[in-house]
């Protein structure tokens, strides 16, 4: 048997040394750590723990499990709130809209005061049904607060779309893009579908 070199030993376990730092050993990995939960979390998952082994419990002894409690119906006076509702809101200048606002009185106290805001620099109107006219294009937001006798404040809105006329040179290319138009007017039928259900 020949014994190695001074050398060939120091190489030989330097080999080994660096394959066992290289992670070649055979020891398993550490598991992940568990999830953090948020004590929010963690407190109703315990509620619904909880809830579940009282009803198994109640269950077991012959007891009807108790079910979830009926909704509470709120009380006291109806809400105030307002209802705009608009008809020609789309179209060439000068565009000339009626609005008209409903207001849910059940939740209010007459008298009302009304305030419109036509979203075009104009000056407000108290009517309940002001009719506008645009005469500059663009899209604006008419809105309305109503105000009750006690001070509460019932608000709503509707948009308005003023358009160049068609054959205007100034209107450019997208006048004449009728998609724009469509996708309002199919924008508001959702709306007023939404509202009457």
């Amino acid at each position: 048997m020949k014994i190695l070199s001074r050398r060939g030993t120091i190489a030989i376990t330097g080999v080994l040394l660096l394959a066992g730092m290289l992670g070649c050993s055979h020891e398993e990995p550490a598991p992940p750590p568990e999830p953090i939960t948020p004590p929010k979390a963690a407190a109703r998952k315990e509620k619904a723990e909880e809830k579940q082994r009282v009803a198994a419990e109640n269950q077991a002894q012959g007891q009807a499990a108790t079910g979830p409690k009926p909704a509470a119906v709120p009380s006291g006076p109806p809400l105030f709130t307002v209802h705009v509702t608009s008809e020609d809101d789309l179209g060439e200048i000068p565009l000339s809209t009626k609005l008209d606002v409903t207001i849910n009185e059940g939740g209010g106290t007459p008298p009302y005061t009304i305030t419109w805001d036509f979203g075009d620099a104009t000056p407000f109107s108290n009517e309940q049904s002001p009719t506008h006219v645009y005469a500059f294009p663009g899209e604006f937001r008419a809105s309305v607060i109503v105000r009750d006798k006690n001070g509460k404040i019932a608000q709503d809105y509707a948009d308005v779309i003023a358009e160049e006329p068609f054959d205007s040179p100034q209107a450019g290319p997208a006048a004449n893009d009728m998609s724009r138009k469509e996708a309002f007017e199919k924008l508001k039928t959702m709306e007023r579908e939404k509202a009457a259900k």
